[in-house]
């Protein structure tokens, strides 16, 4: 489907998506991560949820060393997430939840599962861009997924008739990605994100969360760990950049409607999709 195309039909707008973004700090305590997530997953359902996008990281501590990172996927990986699938499907509720899953070289993929309401997974995302930066090496750590040339590696899926394109935390930084999403249709950019205090870092992923959704006039749910180590300030944004939900500091969770005349009024009024120049991107071909 082209990002423009009328959706649900000529003259037919799809029914509203509720989107909650959930806001924690994930220790080592596995069982512990899961009673938050299950806690998280029921206030969503009772607010009337679609959708819940979890931080990244979710399953286990992100800042622990690498040996700890890979037991944990080993020890763990099917377990919770068999259990966020098992949490959707009571709870009547789509859910992203990143985690960790083992590989072959010591280190495990940081992974996105995105279960629909049925605890069935509908998509799967090694993160690709890892966070080299700030003096900070994650490639020490965890295992980049491949970056393809015909985009089969990124996370798209549909709820609702509304396409959900994910990234994970770093990937904001790199339009391109988003981009390449959109072109594959998704109308919601879904971010789990457990972004690290620095100089500056707070401003950069709320002005990177908000320009995503700008630039390629999309919905934006951001997931964001809290604590000690990163920023909170999970949010949920319009195609237009307007703030619809915002958590500060705390464990929260946040919550809004998205709706498809609020999309469509968006692209009559920024046409970006249209008048760009260049177009070409993995999923497009």
């Amino acid at each position: 489907m082209s990002p423009n195309a009328p959706h649900g039909g000529e003259g037919r707008m799809r029914p509203d998506l509720i989107v909650s973004a959930a806001q924690f700090w994930a220790g080592t305590d596995v069982d512990k991560n899961l009673e938050t997530i299950s806690s998280m997953a029921r206030r969503a359902s009772e607010r009337g949820s679609h959708l819940l996008v979890l931080p990244e990281a979710s399953m286990y501590s992100w800042n622990s060393p690498v040996e700890d990172l890979a037991e944990a996927a080993r020890r763990h990986s099917i377990r919770f997430f068999d259990t966020v699938a098992r949490i959707a499907r009571e709870e009547n509720l789509a859910i992203i939840a990143p985690g960790y899953a083992p590989s072959d070289d010591g280190r495990p993929w940081n992974r996105m599962v995105a279960f629909d309401s049925g605890g069935t997974p509908v998509a799967v995302y090694d993160k690709v861009h890892l966070y080299d930066a700030y003096s900070y090496l994650e490639s020490n750590t965890v295992r980049p997924g491949q970056a393809g040339d015909d985009g089969s590696e990124f996370g798209l899926f549909d709820i609702e008739g509304w396409r959900i394109g994910m990234l994970n935390c770093y990937d904001i930084r790199f339009p391109e990605m988003s981009r390449a999403l959109v072109d594959g249709g998704a109308d919601i950019l879904a971010i789990g994100s457990a972004w690290v205090v620095g100089h500056r870092k707070e401003f950069h992923f709320k002005t990177l969360a908000r320009a995503r959704a700008i630039e390629n006039t999309v919905f934006l749910a951001a997931a964001t760990q809290h604590g000690e180590f990163s920023i909170g300030g999970s949010a949920l944004y319009g195609p237009l950049g307007d703030t619809l939900a915002s958590a500060e500091l705390d464990r929260d969770l946040i919550t809004a409607k998205m709706r498809d005349e609020v999309l469509s009024e968006a692209r009559r009024l920024l046409p970006v999709l249209e008048n760009r120049r260049y177009s070409w991107s993995p999923t497009a071909r």
